[in-house]
């Protein structure tokens, strides 16, 4: 904050001040003397911007992916928990705890908007080196034989 001018004529000093970010604003004397005044405001807002924001991903399709991974290996209330999670399928902690890191190995193995996630082991867990992206029609196909081979 720098000091531009006085601002009033009111008998206790208001000043007219120009924050870093180029913003004028008008601040109270005795709060910039004892130093409680860092910004116009600004900071305050990006503070708490930045507290609210995730990952910036939300509403995207791998978060939606994402979110639908954890929901069936990891909450008993999700209607295909007992075809997942029950059955000791897991999302691996570095995918449930960082989505960046999801979304970075997605992109980095083809995801592509048209393809579904697939684990390579139908008994192992939703990890790196377990999943790949097929198309969707390949994944229900592949469902759709083990179920008969678990029947038979």
């Amino acid at each position: 904050m720098t000091v531009v001018e006085r601002y009033g004529a009111s008998p206790r000093p208001k000043w007219l001040c120009r924050c870093a970010c180029g913003n004028l604003t008008v601040k109270d004397g005795s709060r910039l003397r004892q130093g409680n005044v860092k910004s116009c405001g600004c900071a305050t807002r990006a503070m708490i911007s930045a507290a609210r924001r995730t990952h910036g991903m939300t509403g995207h399709r791998l978060d939606n992916i994402r979110r639908g991974m954890i929901a069936r290996c990891h909450n008993p209330r999700s209607k295909d928990y007992k075809r997942y999670g029950a059955r000791g399928i897991r999302v691996c902690q570095e995918w449930r705890d960082t989505p960046a890191s999801f979304y970075d190995w997605a992109r980095a193995n083809g995801y592509a908007h048209d393809l579904s996630i697939d684990r390579i082991d139908a008994s192992g867990g939703y990890n790196p080196d377990n999943c790949r992206w097929i198309p969707l029609s390949e994944n229900v196909a592949r469902a759709r034989r083990a179920k008969r081979q678990n029947a038979a």
